[in-house]
This record gives structure tokens, C-alpha cells and sequence, in this order.
């Protein structure tokens, strides 16, 4: 194995600037846990899941036009942190510090992930 040079990871044009952690769906999006609330303080709220779109990295404002999106997992009972997030078949698991939530896609633009 040869390295030629050093590549750095950067952020993604349009994702929120702070997150607990990052993975991609089956779906293809890239979720975001521990996130900045949406609207104009953006402020982190360490049990907020986002989500961008499907195969848009770029795009994580929900609209009619793409299934983009963020939901609270205050009282679940997973905790006060949202500490990771793993894709799964069929499933996503994010892990709060006192539990885990699954997340499914459910194929319904009003509601992405159940």
C-alpha cells in the first residue's frame, strides 16, 4: 500500500456545522446526529437527528420537492445526548447515553423515517 498524498476530510456545502455524528442510509442520505436546530439562531441541540436528501448531500432543508428533514428524540428514553448513529439492513440505530431508537425509512415524503 502506497500514499501519495494527504487528503482532509471538509464539510459539505449546505450541512449543518456541528453534529455529535454522521452516517449514511441505505437510503442514500447522510444523517446527522446531534444536530443545530433549523431556522435562523441554529442553535446545537445535542438529541436532534437530521437528514439530507436522497443522493444530495448538499440539500438538508425539507421542501416538497426532496425527502430532506431533522425530528427531536427528547422523551424516547434514550437520554439527553445523541452520542452515535450506525446504517443497518433496513434499519438505522442512533444511540442516545442512556438507550438506542430505531430509525426506518418509510418511504412516505411527509414523514422519511420512522
Amino acid at each position: 500500500v502506497s500514499s501519495q498524498g494527504m487528503t482532509t476530510a471538509e464539510r459539505i456545502p449546505g450541512s449543518p456545522n456541528q453534529t455529535t455524528g454522521v452516517f449514511v442510509t441505505d437510503t442514500r442520505q447522510v444523517v446527522a446526529v446531534g444536530s443545530p436546530s433549523p431556522g435562523a439562531a441554529y442553535q446545537f441541540d445535542p438529541m436532534l437527528v437530521s437528514w439530507s436528501g436522497v443522493e444530495n448531500n448538499q440539500e438538508w432543508t425539507a421542501a416538497p420537492s426532496n425527502l430532506a428533514g431533522s425530528f427531536g428524540l427528547e422523551g424516547f428514553g434514550i437520554g439527553s445526548v445523541l452520542l452515535a448513529g450506525r446504517a443497518a439492513k433496513g434499519e438505522n440505530i442512533i444511540m442516545g447515553n442512556h438507550g438506542l431508537v430505531s430509525m426506518r425509512a418509510t418511504g412516505d415524503p411527509r414523514t422519511v423515517f420512522a
